[in-house]
């Protein structure tokens, strides 16, 4: 998971792209601390601790990659956010700020929907081992969905995303027939997320979405 937590594309990246970097793994009891520069290890730690389990995370972009740098604190923190929705329980600290979630993209679809439009019925939410579900219906007539494959965003959406529109309208049509109703009557103002976690996925990585 420690890979996942920094950005999809690992630590490994992370590491090669900065200047410094030093990470302190907290278990049980003992920190374990990895010190590098330019990549290269330079450091390497165990002492005692009375810190409670996690990880700290502290590195400098290089400048000689990237020039004068500044983070933009919005996207830091709503990448955070986001993360945090996929893995319940799991605290980030990140300057003052605490984030953390106790209904995985439950909360995620709640936070969504409360910037736009009140939800029609309570959020159903649903998970296992393998994949997350939460939706309802706002009163918007368009549809939105938030998928993500093994805790990366789909912007497209997915297979996975197009299988479960399919069973909500089939399940609806099939409880209330109708010759007039038919599957985009079921989609209109659906508010949708789905997680799906699964072995050698193939995304494309797309900017957009919100």
């Amino acid at each position: 998971m420690m890979v996942d937590l920094l950005t999809c594309l690992g630590i490994d990246t992370v590491n090669a792209l900065s200047s410094c970097m030093n990470m302190s793994i907290y278990d049980n009891g003992t920190v374990k601390e990895f010190y590098y520069e330019k990549g290269i290890l330079l450091g390497e730690w165990t002492e005692k601790t009375k810190q409670k389990d996690g990880i700290s995370i502290t590195f400098t972009p290089d400048e000689s990659i990237f020039g004068p740098f500044q983070f933009k604190e919005d996207i830091v923190f709503a990448m955070l956010r986001e993360i945090s929705f996929l893995n319940v329980g799991l605290e980030f600290v990140y300057k003052k700020f605490r984030i953390k979630s106790k209904n995985g993209i439950a909360d995620l679809l709640a936070y969504k929907i409360e910037s736009i439009d009140e939800y029609l019925y309570p959020i159903i939410h649903f998970e296992d081992e393998i994949v997350e579900i939460a939706f309802t219906h706002s009163e918007r007539e368009d549809e939105r969905f938030y998928s993500f494959t093994n805790g990366i965003r789909n912007y497209k959406g997915g297979v996975h995303q197009q299988v479960f529109k399919k069973a909500v309208a089939d399940v609806l049509l099939e409880l209330y027939p109708s010759e007039r109703f038919i599957p985009t009557d079921v989609h209109s103002g659906i508010m949708g997320a789905i997680s799906l976690h699964i072995e050698n996925p193939m995304m494309s990585f797309v900017n957009g979405g919100n």
